[in-house]
């Protein structure tokens, strides 16, 4: 059984650090949330609403066409600003005034804005190969964008809270490939985030309703 009181929130705040594999680099980004939340003795259930921008930075990429055989290679930066809906269950391990516990679920992201973009590393001239630059110009030039890529996250997080005082640290794997850049060949384009989140939990008028879990 679980109850909800009127208004039961946690509204947060914090960082995140999100890479793809051995091979990319950590970039740190920002985090905003809201959490509706229902809580029981035995177990929890938020659903919520956040803004998160994952990103992280790749070198030497091989090209999707055959001047990787040639050694010419991209640095790229994924970076994409998601509006992100998570469910997870939370299982108390302590009660008040010191709450510990573990989180887990899913969560839907929805692309708002994609800064992702590739740079030069051993840089390509078509100038001096006229053999390429009509089959492969236009091509070659493309490959900054990306285009927008939602996805589906599986999130597990340890639980902090005092009082109202809320704290979570939470890893998020993604499921779906991101979209890779044009020209650019990438093994797995999927994010893997820890975020580090803050914030309150907000009782505003205690009215409980008992709902079967």
């Amino acid at each position: 059984m679980i109850q909800s009181s009127f208004a039961d929130y946690r509204i947060y705040s914090g960082g995140n650090a999100a890479k793809f594999n051995t091979k990319s680099r950590i970039r740190v980004d920002g985090v905003f949330g809201i959490d509706k939340v229902w809580e029981g003795n035995d177990v929890g259930l938020t659903l919520g609403l956040k803004y998160i921008v994952k990103s992280t930075f790749t070198r030497d990429n091989r090209m999707v066409f055959m001047m990787s055989d040639q050694g010419y290679t991209f640095d790229a930066l994924f970076s994409v600003a998601y509006l992100e809906i998570p469910l997870m269950v939370m299982l108390p391990l302590t009660t008040n005034p010191l709450r510990f516990g573990f989180s887990m679920g899913a969560s839907v992201a929805l692309p708002l804005l994609d800064n992702s973009k590739s740079y030069n590393s051993t840089y390509f001239s078509f100038e001096d190969h006229p053999e390429y630059r009509y089959e492969r110009e236009d091509y070659y030039r493309e490959a900054d964008e990306m285009g927008p890529n939602g996805g589906l996250f599986i999130n597990a997080g340890f639980i902090a809270e005092y009082k109202n005082v809320y704290f979570e640290c939470r890893y998020s794997h993604g499921m779906t490939r991101l979209g890779a850049l044009k020209g650019v060949v990438m093994k797995e384009e999927k994010f893997r985030t820890m975020e580090i989140l803050f914030g309150v939990h907000i009782i505003l008028k205690k009215n409980h309703e008992i709902y079967p879990f």
